[in-house]
C-alpha cells in the first residue's frame, strides 16, 4: 500500500515572493513577481477560496491591490506599472501577518 502525507495547513510567514517586481523596478515599465504559498514545512499550498494576498507599495506615491491564484502555476502572479521614480516599501500579507521577509524594501 502506499501511504499519502498531505501538507499541513497554511502558515503565510512561511510564504515566499519571487520575481524581479520585489528587488526594483523603472518607471513605467511592467514588472512582475509571483508569491508561492506554503505550510509550516515548506510544502506548497494555495489559500483558502476567497482568501488573496494583498500588496501595498507605499514611498512617493501609495499604491494597494490584491492578486488571486493563477490555478494553471498554484501560483499568485501579478504584474505592476507604476510611473513615479522613488523608493517604495512593498508588503504582501493575508489578513494582515506578512509573508516571509516582507516588507521589501
Amino acid at each position: 500500500f502506499e501511504l499519502r502525507v498531505f501538507p499541513a495547513p497554511v502558515d503565510v510567514s512561511r510564504s515566499t515572493a519571487e520575481g524581479q517586481g520585489i528587488i526594483e523596478c523603472g518607471a513605467g515599465l511592467i514588472c512582475s513577481l509571483s508569491v508561492q504559498t506554503r505550510d509550516f514545512f515548506g510544502n506548497e499550498r494555495t489559500l483558502p477560496p476567497g482568501v488573496n494576498y494583498h500588496i501595498t507599495m507605499d514611498g512617493p506615491r501609495h499604491f494597494e491591490w490584491d492578486i488571486e491564484l493563477d490555478k494553471a502555476q498554484d501560483k499568485y502572479n501579478t504584474v505592476y506599472n507604476i510611473t513615479v521614480a522613488g523608493t517604495f516599501q512593498l508588503s504582501i500579507t493575508v489578513l494582515g501577518v506578512h509573508i516571509a521577509d516582507s516588507p521589501f524594501t
